[in-house]
């Protein structure tokens, strides 16, 4: 499984950065689409949620750049109350994902590595 696992990581975190997708992930990209977000999340409320959240669990899990503007974007779209709520879920969902994931993958090295230091 870690043989998969970490070459499937890598490589979306490389074609994030290859495709340039943090293009989308500044304030001006924010504010020009801004009236198209919402206007699709009044038309389709949940499935705006779910990718919403989906891709900032994403995001947050591979520890890639733009959890601020997600942030942002989820009030902006969604409103204070859901969009705080949605920020939230997916923020501390991404990162339960990001540390089981490093936990998995790391373990050995990191018990290598500090072992000595760790039973302490």
């Amino acid at each position: 499984m870690k043989k998969i696992l970490l070459p499937l990581l890598l490589l979306l975190i490389l074609l994030f950065f290859w495709l340039d997708l943090d293009r989308f992930l500044t304030l001006d990209a924010l504010k020009a689409n801004h009236a198209g977000l919402v206007s699709y999340y009044e038309h389709h409320k949940t499935a705006a949620a779910v990718v919403f959240i989906a891709i900032y669990v994403l995001q947050t899990a591979l520890s890639l750049p733009g959890a601020a503007i997600l942030s942002l974007a989820a009030g902006a779209i969604f409103g204070v109350m859901l969009g705080t709520i949605y920020a939230n879920i997916a923020a501390t969902s991404g990162a339960t994902l990001a540390f089981l994931v490093s936990r998995h993958l790391l373990h050995n090295v990191v018990q290598k590595r500090f072992g000595a230091r760790l039973e302490a």
